[in-house]
């Protein structure tokens, strides 16, 4: 397995990944979709998923719209979306509260949707936060690794790459390394890097106690 981390600009580290060898990419609305996508599509094999953060169609239509309408134009095929509700309303049985939602792309010549009917069902039942629901050191929001384990288990297989634009603080690092994923993380922000290398290092000793088999 593969384990590789970066305290570089994504959008010049992914210049560096080989043709066709992604098998699922993880990027957030925040990048700009001409910056990304055209090397996305270069490293993404035939039938990998790109999985982005979106606004919501119900809180914010124009934003959500923007975004697939601008995906598409640059050669990708919307296949679905995953609805994400925040933990905190299931946890006090109160009607959950919308999240986020994460947008499914693909190459236009795989209009594969059988993933999405796998992920549907997670939307209202897992989690995106850690269960205390507490910032990250750094005031960031620390999503559960099993919220990206159920995205990756649904979209990759063992060995498979998952390619992560934006690490932040591990979290779909830390999915990969359970899941035995090869995976590639950048974060640009060398305070939140420094943060990830230790929070993954203290995984990865946890995981050798475990089942030593980690390397």
């Amino acid at each position: 397995m593969n384990f590789n981390i970066y305290n570089e600009n994504c959008l010049e580290g992914i210049k560096k990944i080989s043709d066709n060898t992604a098998n699922l990419i993880i990027a957030d609305c925040s990048l700009e979709a001409n910056s990304y996508i055209s090397e996305s599509l270069r490293i993404l094999n035939n039938k990998g998923i790109i999985f982005t953060t979106n606004a919501s169609p119900q809180i914010k239509p124009p934003v959500y719209f923007n975004h697939i309408s601008r995906l598409k134009s640059l050669g990708t095929y919307h296949i679905g979306d995953l609805v994400v509700y925040d933990m905190k309303a299931e946890v006090k049985k109160e009607e959950p509260n919308l999240h986020g939602v994460f947008s499914a792309f693909t190459k236009k010549e795989n209009r594969n949707s059988n993933i999405m009917k796998e992920l549907v069902f997670y939307g209202r039942e897992r989690r995106c936060f850690h269960p205390d629901f507490k910032l990250g050191p750094l005031g960031d929001q620390q999503r559960d690794p099993e919220f990206f384990g159920m995205i990756i288990k649904a979209t990759t297989e063992e060995n498979d790459l998952v390619v992560d634009l934006y690490m932040g603080s591990g979290s779909c690092g830390i999915a990969c390394l359970k899941l035995k994923r090869n995976y590639i993380g950048f974060e640009i922000k060398k305070e939140t890097y420094d943060y990830t290398v230790k929070r993954i290092e203290f995984v990865v000793n946890k995981l050798k106690e475990l089942n030593g088999d980690i390397q």
